[in-house]
C-alpha cells in the first residue's frame, strides 16, 4: 500500500491530535490541589478518557496515574499503526525499539544506585509482549554481566558489552546512552532510506535531522554550563550524524569558552534566530522550536509515517507537561513556576 493510499491514517493522526490539550486545559489542570484531581479531570477530556477504565482517580497515585498515561500512549501509538496495518513495516515500530533503549538505560541506572531490585515496581508491562527481550530478566537483573546476559540475542548487546565498569563497579551512563541513541539513528535512518521514497522520505529525513540537531546542542550546553567539560569531552558525547548545522559552527560551539560564549555563537545560526522569539532557558526554547516543526509537519504531512512521527512526539511532550503539573503540586511549586515549565 503505497504512502497516498494512506489519507485514512493521515486523517485519523489529525483526529486524534484535535483531542489534545489546550490552553484551557491547561490552566484547569495547573488550579488542582491534589494528584487525584489533577486525574479526576484527564478521566473527563476527551483524550484521556479511555485510559482510566476501572481506574480509581480518588486513590491514584503520582507513579501509577504516570504509568497509566505512558501506557495509554504507548497503545494509541499501536493503535494507529495497526489501522492500516503499517506495522508490517520496520520503521513502524521504531516506537518499541526506542522504548526499549530507555528501559536498558533506566536498568543500568538502577544498577549504579545499586536499587535493582525496585525496577520492577515501575515496569511497563504494556511493553512486555512487544519487547524483543526479556523485561521481567532485565528487571531481575542485579549486575551488568546479567543485564548483558537477557540482551545477548539482541543488537543491544554488541554495544553494550564494549562499555565496561570501572573499578567501582560503575557503568558510564551518558556513553551507554550515546551508543545505544547512536545505534538507534542508525537503524532509523537506515529505514527510512530503505522503506521511503521521495516527498516522505525527504521530510521524515528533516524530522531526524532536526532531532539530532537539538540533542546535540542540548548536551553541548548542559556539558559546558554544568560540567565545564572540554571541547574533546563534548566531542565523544555528540551523535555523530550530519544534521543542518555545518561542522564549523558545530566546532565552534563545542569550543566555546563557557554559556555565555556558547550562546552567542549559536545566536548566529538559524536555529538561535527562531529562538529569540521564544521565552524561557535555552533547553526550553530548543524543545518548544522542535514542537512547533512537529505541529507544522502535522498540519502539512500527507504521508502517514512524518505525521505518525510528529503527533508521538506532540503527546510525549504533552505527557511530560503533565508530570511537571503533577511533580509541581506534589512539592507544593507556586503555579507560576510549574506553567513557566510548560512547552505549549
Amino acid at each position: 500500500m503505497g504512502e497516498f493510499a494512506r489519507n485514512a491514517t493521515v486523517t485519523k493522526i489529525r483526529a486524534i491530535y484535535g483531542k489534545r490539550l489546550n490552553e484551557n486545559d491547561y490552566k484547569e489542570l495547573l488550579s488542582k490541589k491534589s494528584v487525584a484531581e489533577v486525574a479526576e479531570y484527564l478521566k473527563h477530556s476527551p483524550n484521556y478518557k479511555d485510559a482510566f477504565t476501572d481506574i480509581d482517580t480518588a486513590t491514584i497515585r503520582r507513579g501509577h496515574l504516570e504509568t497509566v498515561l505512558r501506557r495509554h500512549n504507548f497503545e494509541r501509538y499501536g493503535k494507529i499503526c495497526s489501522f492500516q496495518n503499517l506495522d508490517k513495516q520496520p520503521f513502524y515500530t521504531y516506537l518499541i525499539k526506542w522504548s526499549e533503549i530507555e528501559e536498558l538505560l533506566i536498568a543500568i541506572l538502577h544498577l549504579n544506585a545499586n536499587s535493582s531490585e525496585t525496577y520492577i515496581e515501575n515496569l511497563p508491562t504494556y511493553l512486555i509482549h512487544k519487547s524483543s527481550f526479556d523485561l521481567i530478566g532485565l528487571a531481575k537483573a542485579r549486575n551488568y554481566k546479567q543485564l548483558l546476559d537477557v540482551i545477548k540475542h539482541t543488537p543491544y548487546y554488541a554495544i553494550l558489552k564494549q562499555i565496561e565498569p570501572d573499578k567501582d563497579n560503575r557503568i558510564d551512563e551518558i556513553l551507554c546512552e550515546t551508543k545505544l541513541r547512536t545505534y538507534y539513528l542508525n537503524w532509523l535512518l537506515g529505514t527510512v532510506n530503505k522503506d521511503f521514497r521521495g516527498n516522505t522520505r525527504k521530510t521524515l529525513a528533516e524530522q531526524i535531522q532536526l532531532q539530532i540537531d537539538i540533542v546535540n546542542i542540548i548536551n553541548a550546553y548542559r556539558m559546558k554550563t554544568y560540567f565545564n567539560a572540554s571541547a574533546d569531552e563534548i566531542r565523544t558525547l555528540l551523535l555523530p550524524f550530519k544534521g543542518r548545522i555545518t561542522d564549523t559552527v558545530k566546532e565552534e560551539l563545542i569550543s566555546s569558552q563557557n554559556a555565555e560564549d556558547f550562546e552567542r555563537v549559536l545566536s548566529k545560526t538559524n536555529y538561535g534566530r527562531q529562538l529569540e522569539e521564544l521565552d524561557g532557558g535555552i533547553e526550553h526554547k530548543l524543545t518548544e522550536l522542535r514542537c512547533r516543526y512537529a505541529r507544522r509537519g502535522l498540519t502539512f504531512s500527507q504521508n502517514s509515517a512524518s505525521s505518525l512521527y510528529s503527533v508521538v512526539y506532540l503527546f510525549d511532550i504533552e505527557l511530560g507537561n503533565i508530570i511537571r503539573i503533577i511533580e509541581g503540586i506534589r512539592y507544593g511549586r507556586p503555579v507560576e513556576d510549574i506553567e513557566a515549565l510548560l512547552v505549549l
